[in-house]
């Protein structure tokens, strides 16, 4: 693996080749190129991107999905070794579903549609990882349309800390990001945000220290795990 081999055991663990032995994986990459760098708040990938099959390798990045009035909505956020591109890969015809955007300095390994196709042809456990993670973020999405389908504010942020939540074992949550980049997850602005935080935390459904949340009722949860399924 020219180029890229401090970055080995990185790729290695990521769930698109769980199963799979070493000396395969290697196989697949043959002499692919090296990653690329990027700044803080340039695009990895988006309509101006070609399609392909993606690697964060370092730092942290931002998938946006654009509104139709210009307004982006955070969507997720993507750490390494999280792969994307993996839902616009084969519908060349197709918008691109999501914008991601550099939240650190990182680096990234861009791998063509043809590889995509090869690596997939010689290993059928490459082909089952690829339709598992797909179908892990469809679920995702919906929890996520679900979460802001919410008829206010504060609905949308019980729901989305209690999906945080699960995401990080449970318990309190920790802010990956932003409160800005939290307004825009919930579809909503600051002021917006900073009024339900400040009336569910008098109601003693929450718990605030800094970035850290913590959801005191059981009955959100509740509520939300019945949204969700």
């Amino acid at each position: 693996m020219r180029q890229y081999t401090s970055y080995w055991a990185l790729l290695l663990g990521n769930p698109l080749f769980e199963g799979m032995e070493e000396a395969t994986v290697r196989a697949l990459f043959g002499n692919e190129n090296g990653p690329r760098a990027f700044g803080r708040e340039e695009t990895l990938f988006g309509p101006e991107s070609e399609r392909g099959l993606a690697f964060l390798l370092s730092g942290s990045a931002l998938v946006y999905k654009e509104q139709a009035d210009g307004k982006r909505l955070l969507m997720s956020r993507l750490a390494a070794p999280d792969a994307f591109g993996m839902a616009s890969l084969f519908c060349p015809d197709e918008p691109f579903p999501t914008h991601v955007v550099a939240e650190t300095a990182c680096e990234a390994l861009f791998l063509s549609r043809a590889w995509a196709e090869e690596a997939i042809a010689r290993d059928a456990r490459l082909s089952r990882n690829y339709i598992v993670l797909l179908s892990e973020r469809i679920h995702f999405l919906n929890r996520r349309i679900e979460a802001l389908g919410g008829d206010d504010v504060q609905g949308r942020l019980l729901r989305l800390i209690a999906e945080l939540s699960r995401a990080q074992g449970g318990g309190p949550v920790t802010l990956p990001y932003s409160m800005s980049r939290l307004a825009d997850a919930l579809g909503a602005g600051r002021a917006s945000l900073y009024r339900a935080l400040d009336a569910l935390c008098a109601q003693g459904v929450l718990r605030r220290e800094g970035k850290t949340i913590a959801l005191l009722e059981e009955q959100p949860k509740h509520e939300e795990r019945r949204n969700l399924s």
